[in-house]
C-alpha cells in the first residue's frame, strides 16, 4: 500500500481572501496619516485603509484590520530590574 505525499502548506502569510487591486492617489496628508495608523497598529497600510473604507461604508472590517491586542500585551510588560 502506498501512501500519497503529505498535504503541504505555502510557507508566507495566510491568504486574506477574495481581494481586488484598487490603486488609488491619495493626497500626500492622507498617506502620512494612515502610515503613522499602520505604524501604531502594527499593520499595513492598505489593511489600515480597508478598515477606514469599510467602517465609513457601514461594512464588516475583515480581522487583519486590526491591531493584534495579544502582542501589544506582550509589548507593554515591564523589565525586571537587577
Amino acid at each position: 500500500m502506498e501512501i500519497g505525499p503529505e498535504r503541504r502548506r505555502k510557507p508566507g502569510r495566510p491568504s486574506k481572501g477574495d481581494r481586488v487591486f484598487t490603486g488609488l492617489r491619495l493626497p500626500r496628508q492622507y498617506r502620512t496619516a494612515a502610515e503613522e495608523i499602520a505604524r501604531r497598529d502594527g499593520l499595513d497600510v492598505n489593511d489600515v485603509l480597508t478598515r477606514l473604507v469599510g467602517e465609513r461604508l457601514g461594512l464588516p472590517v475583515p480581522d487583519y484590520c486590526y491591531p493584534d491586542s495579544a502582542s501589544d500585551a506582550q509589548e507593554e510588560l515591564p523589565l525586571k530590574a537587577s
